[in-house]
């Protein structure tokens, strides 16, 4: 729901708090003050992808994943749009973390010499 409510956005409220609770006072304040939801909404997608961007560098390639993207892929969309390249997601993106877990079991378990689950210098 929360996707198509950004997709419908005339605006975006700009949001400028990192904290999760001034964010949720800003978010109010632009409720109390009869902001449109639809910007509301694009305002803290637009805040979600530059705090993410601030992170790190990017690489060649850009790829979202999980499930928030799997369930709001206009995050990709705009992301995007923000960084002026291509960002790709792959078909269930909301598998991926689990895929990789998996993966990365099964390359532990291939291997004889260890027999526990956990590495002695992290135990």
């Amino acid at each position: 729901q929360m996707d198509a409510l950004a997709r419908e956005a005339r605006d975006m409220v700009k949001l400028g708090s990192y904290c999760t609770v001034l964010s949720a006072t800003e978010v109010l304040e632009s409720i109390l003050a009869g902001r449109p939801v639809p910007d509301i909404v694009k305002g803290i997608y637009y805040s979600m992808i530059k705090r993410v961007l601030e992170m790190d560098a990017l690489g060649e390639h850009i790829v979202m994943t999980g499930g928030v993207v799997a369930h709001n892929p206009y995050l990709a969309q705009m992301s995007a749009e923000l960084i002026g390249r291509p960002v790709l997601l792959c078909e269930h993106p909301q598998f991926v973390g689990a895929i990789g877990a998996a993966l990365h079991a099964l390359d532990e378990a291939s291997q004889p010499e260890r027999t526990d689950a956990i590495p002695e210098e992290r135990a």
